[in-house]
């Protein structure tokens, strides 16, 4: 059994059953949502994951193609930036920023890259609508970067009919200069988002490229399955200590961010996925 798709700003979903074992659990952690699959492998082998950090990995693309240096600093630092966006947007030293502050300030930096309005982040929050578009315009005047990109965005997008990711695929916007604003504003907060996750997809495919063709069949180990910006392999033991490098390595420089933005990628081992987290 199996189904795959494809989203318009590039990112795949797949689901995939080949053998009766294979059986989903889901795993809710702190910072994001992990569906977890466990699947068998070899015997004597362990499963590993390979993954980008999910905060860093789409703020670190947004930084670099908007080169803010606040955020690039941040990153290179490897700060947190939910952390730093609540003391500049509050007004308050990173030690005294609150859970609620960096709750609110998290909900803005994802809700920036979504091209989220005053209305949708009042909404998100149950604040007054005047006190969302406060932190909205507060986030701005702090990351002016990250403003101008998105607006200079759009207007590439209206001029040229499509915007383009870090690798040059593009994704055209029929609906970019349309009369009716909400039909507009769904393809200018699409415009906003693609070179972004668009990007985001293209480094992960262009690392299975790589890695499938490091394996070969020179390793036994193998590549099961991608979820977004994870690899999850099927690792001989012996072969642990010269792969887990090269594919670090694959997936960190497959590629590379502009204006010194690092790609951080973490990996777990294990008998199965879940356990590999």
């Amino acid at each position: 059994m199996g189904l795959y798709g494809g989203l318009q700003d590039g990112r795949d979903f797949v689901l995939v059953s080949v053998e009766s074992g294979l059986q989903a659990v889901a795993a809710l952690v702190d910072d994001d949502v992990v569906v977890s699959i466990a699947q068998d492998v070899e015997v004597g082998h362990a499963e590993v994951a390979f993954e980008r950090q999910h905060a860093l990995d789409l703020h670190g693309k947004l930084a670099a193609l908007a080169n803010d240096a606040t955020m690039i600093e941040a990153f290179k630092n490897n700060a947190d930036i939910h952390t730093i966006t609540a003391a500049k947007v509050f007004g308050v030293a990173n030690d005294a920023v609150t859970n609620d502050m960096r709750r609110t300030a998290k909900m803005v930096n994802f809700g920036i890259i979504y091209g989220i309005s005053a209305f949708g982040l009042s909404q998100r929050l149950a604040i007054p609508r005047a006190e969302a578009a406060s932190i909205i315009e507060a986030y701005f005047r702090e990351y002016p970067a990250i403003k101008a990109f998105m607006e200079n965005t759009i207007a590439e997008a209206r001029e040229r009919g499509f915007v383009e990711t870090l690798s040059g695929r593009r994704r055209h916007f029929a609906d970019i200069n349309s009369g009716n604003q909400n039909i507009r504003s769904n393809a200018e907060r699409a415009a906003i988002n693609t070179p972004i996750q668009g990007t985001a997809a293209d480094m992960i495919k262009l690392a299975m490229i790589r890695i499938d063709q490091l394996l070969g069949s020179s390793y036994k180990s193998r590549m099961l399955l991608q979820v977004h910006d994870e690899l999850v392999f099927d690792l001989a033991p012996d072969e642990e200590a010269k792969l887990v490098p090269q594919i670090l390595d694959a997936m960190k420089t497959a590629l590379p961010l502009p204006n010194g933005v690092p790609i951080e990628v973490e990996h777990g081992t294990g008998p199965n996925w879940l356990a590999a987290h």
